[in-house]
């Protein structure tokens, strides 16, 4: 009897772990329309094992690679889950967005308004060397551990379904999604001179709320370069040099190429993530 209980615990174990799902049904097959309202990277691309890092890259390409992963995304959210993708352009230039996810340090005392104002400077600058986005887009933070929501720089906490609810319903959306992009580069191979190549890769997380405020898609908290399901990798490789990737000028859109082969490898891998578990 005693062995006959541990196999019904076990078994019960195993079909709850069996029931835990990234997404919610039948919420999410409910969804024909979607935008993505924050989808960001962080900027400092390390060496998978901490070795080194992406050195000289211009802040264009930076614009260059966020803009390509948001395309990519919303071309593969169309193609494979067959949402309709609306644009948050209108929304995002908005104040409305940035206030949403950016403090007003405002009170009726002088000093520590202005005290304040330059508080929201120095966070705009971190916020800007830590991450970056296609045009004005705000990393749109999110703790799986508190389900608050912040921007990076956001003193204050918001529920994340409820804010993220009253974007969709502003955007007239059935869901708005909010995508964060991982890169590091994985050194493959090694000369006789002791230089090598590189390989980068991508892994995301996703995170999306429909209107009526119902997470329907939760992957998880992402860790640096931490290995997982949808980490794709570039075909191509780049020398390193003492261990990091310094990019020369003329490299620049070689390296473009190496971030998006990483990207559509992880598109590719998220998809089938996602498309397996809506079944």
């Amino acid at each position: 009897m005693k062995s006959l209980g541990l196999y019904l615990i076990a078994i019960s174990i195993l079909t709850l772990m069996g029931c835990s799902s990234i997404v919610k049904k039948p919420n999410i097959n409910k969804v024909k329309t979607a935008a993505i309202i924050s989808i960001y990277a962080n900027s400092d691309v390390r060496e998978a094992n901490g070795g080194g890092n992406v050195k000289g890259w211009s802040d264009d390409l930076k614009q260059q690679v966020s803009l390509g992963f948001y395309d990519a995304y919303v071309d593969s959210f169309g193609k494979s889950l067959g949402w309709e993708m609306q644009s948050a352009d209108e929304l995002i230039e908005s104040e409305e967005y940035k206030n949403m996810f950016r403090p007003e340090f405002k009170t009726k005392n002088k000093t520590l308004n202005k005290i304040g104002g330059f508080m929201n400077k120095l966070a705009d600058m971190s916020e800007k060397n830590s991450y970056f986005t296609p045009g004005n887009m705000h990393p749109i933070e999110i703790s799986h551990g508190n389900m608050k929501t912040v921007s990076y720089h956001n003193a204050g906490r918001k529920d994340v379904n409820k804010t993220l609810a009253a974007m969709a319903g502003k955007l007239g959306v059935d869901a708005v999604v909010v995508v964060q992009m991982d890169y590091c580069y994985e050194p493959t191979t090694l000369s006789l001179r002791g230089l090598s190549k590189a390989h980068m890769t991508a892994a995301s997380t996703i995170r999306a709320v429909d209107k009526k405020g119902n997470m329907i898609v939760n992957m998880g908290d992402l860790k640096s370069c931490a290995k997982r399901k949808n980490r794709g990798k570039s075909k191509q490789g780049y020398g390193l040099l003492g261990g990091n990737i310094v990019v020369a000028l003329k490299d620049q859109k070689e390296l473009e190429q190496m971030f998006m082969e990483a990207t559509n490898d992880n598109i590719r891998l998220t998809m089938k993530q996602l498309k397996k578990a809506m079944k």
